[in-house]
């Protein structure tokens, strides 16, 4: 299996940049767009990174030639900060650029996630959002164990189509 690394505020162009692709690319699999995303200040990609609450694992491009090689896939995993919500930390942000695809890539960094919240003190329960368009992903959480615990219609809009989501959880 490939390895995920994960991220430092040092990483932060390299983050901004995939994160850019992804909402171009999948724009059914994120909440965010061009436009309207966080991680387009570079300051708060930067206080993301620097988040003691969060992770976010990336698997590097090969072949870089001396230099620091571009993400090609990634996933982002945060500790709720409610205090009834001590025992839980959702998955978010998982892509892969479409070239490094079939790689087992997404998988990887998503292992990543899991073995991140089993190392968090009081963490329990792993919670995320996948969008109804994206077959492909479901079928990879539920390979990892997620299970289905409801569906939001109508939850995603681009233009005058729309898309639900499906609310998954892992018990640890």
């Amino acid at each position: 299996m490939p390895r995920a690394i994960k991220l430092t505020t040092t990483d932060t162009a390299r983050l901004r940049a995939l994160r850019a692709q992804a909402l171009v690319t999948d724009p059914w699999a994120f909440g965010s767009a061009p436009g309207d995303d966080r991680f387009e200040s570079e300051d708060a990609a930067r206080r993301a990174l620097a988040d003691g609450s969060q992770s976010i694992f990336a698997i590097e491009a090969a072949g870089s030639n001396g230099q620091q090689p571009p993400l090609v896939a990634m996933a982002g995993i945060k500790r709720a900060d409610r205090i009834k919500h001590p025992h839980l930390a959702t998955v978010w942000g998982v892509f892969t650029s479409p070239d490094h695809r079939g790689r087992g890539y997404a998988r990887a960094v998503m292992h990543a996630c899991i073995d991140q919240a089993r190392d968090w003190p009081t963490i329990e329960r792993v919670c995320l959002g996948v969008s109804d368009r994206t077959p492909n992903a479901r079928a990879l959480y539920e390979s990892l164990g997620f299970v289905l615990w409801g569906t939001e219609p109508d939850c995603v809009r681009i233009g005058n189509e729309s898309a639900a989501e499906h609310h998954m959880h892992l018990q640890l």
